[in-house]
């Protein structure tokens, strides 16, 4: 089973599903492996065969969520180290691409999928998305960057309360914060994502990426630093015990969305 599937929208567009609905679209290892080589190959495409490319799309199957988080039994199997930093060089990959990213968001958001989409360039969401990063009821802290970049998208004061409460926020909250570029209700969802991306294949491709590149630099103002700290600190708290059980009640039923990561 793939877990990310690629869909052709026209010679300036593709759009990468990502293919878990069953678990709410859960990064995995796996997924986000799958998610860095499509991601590739796009750019490849884009450099040796189709110039016109100019915009990839972040979608998740299903309308549940985009995604609700980092798959929570990899933190046991792979160690919260490794998956904090794997996480963190996939989403720099899409944060750094000259391609123009823009994730879709519908219903729930959180955890490592907010990060996810924080990562991209554009964000449009449904007006029934939720956003959160709710690491914080599992004793841990954002480990694929969104230290470092919800601070960055919406200033420091809010984004400390997002992170210290884990409260999730609507999609209209987040529009007014600057989280979310635009809102629509989910039955023209699709109709203005195709705008969106009409309205970017009319412009030349390589002014498109040299603005990104001007604009937000290996995505935006987030140092080797930040993200080495954020890695530790994710690495020391998914150690504790703290941690061990919150995970632990989760993977033994606790599974409501609100508590992925």
């Amino acid at each position: 089973m793939s877990f990310v599937q690629t869909e052709f929208l026209g010679p300036t567009a593709t759009r990468l599903w990502l293919n878990r609905p069953q678990a709410l679209n859960a990064l995995s290892p796996e997924l986000l492996q799958e998610l860095d080589a499509a991601l590739s190959a796009l750019e490849s495409e884009a450099e040796a065969r189709n110039p016109e490319l100019r915009v990839v799309v972040i979608q998740g199957r299903g309308s549940k969520a985009m995604s609700a988080g980092a798959d929570v039994g990899a933190l046991s199997d792979a160690g919260g180290g490794q998956l904090s930093a794997q996480g963190q060089a996939v989403l720099h990959h899409f944060a750094a691409s000259r391609l123009i990213t823009l994730a879709v968001m519908e219903g729930y958001v959180l955890g490592g999928g907010l990060e996810l989409a924080m990562a991209a360039d554009l964000r449009l969401a449904t007006s029934t998305a939720k956003l959160g990063l709710p690491e914080i009821a599992l004793g841990l802290v954002p480990g694929f960057g969104g230290t470092q970049r919800l601070p960055t998208l919406i200033g420091p004061a809010r984004a400390l309360w997002m992170i210290l409460s884990g409260e999730p926020i609507s999609a209209a909250e987040a529009e007014r914060a600057g989280l979310v570029n635009w809102v629509v209700a989910p039955e023209a969802l699709e109709a203005e994502l195709r705008d969106r991306i009409l309205r970017l294949s009319r412009k030349p491709a390589r002014a498109l990426a040299l603005a990104k590149a001007l604009i937000r630099p290996g995505g935006g103002p987030v140092t080797d630093e930040g993200l080495a700290r954020e890695n530790a600190a994710f690495a020391e708290l998914v150690e504790t015990e703290e941690a061990q059980a919150a995970i632990r009640s989760f993977m033994n039923g606790n599974r409501s969305p609100n508590s992925k990561i």
